[in-house]
């Protein structure tokens, strides 16, 4: 099938369908089959509408340089979900983990 023409919501030739449809209505397609002869007419609607899903929030990360013998220290930012990130040399913990931490 061959679309010929498309018309906006409102504009001429889809007054009717405004009149069924109202705010629903997209657009209206003119279709035609040349195997059949046949002419269509096809319309564009809103289905439904819904807000978008919010984005997951981040949480900040933070990077701490702990020295070497500071076992103890690096055991402690394990625990409370730290990381190593061996292309910084510096142990990874959100900003969360930060505040627990200091809580203790």
């Amino acid at each position: 099938m061959l679309v010929k023409t498309t018309r906006q919501a409102g504009r001429k030739g889809t007054e009717k369908l405004m009149q069924k449809y109202g705010d629903r209505l997209i657009c209206v397609r003119y279709r035609y089959d040349p195997l059949k002869h046949k002419r269509y007419k096809t319309v564009e609607l809103i289905e439904s509408e819904a807000e978008p899903p919010l984005p997951k929030p981040t949480t900040p990360m933070m990077a701490v340089r702990i020295q070497y013998n500071e076992k103890s220290l690096q055991q402690q930012i394990r625990s409370i979900g730290g990381h190593w990130n061996p292309g910084k040399k510096t142990l990874v913990c959100t900003r969360m983990a930060r505040k627990t931490n200091r809580s203790r």
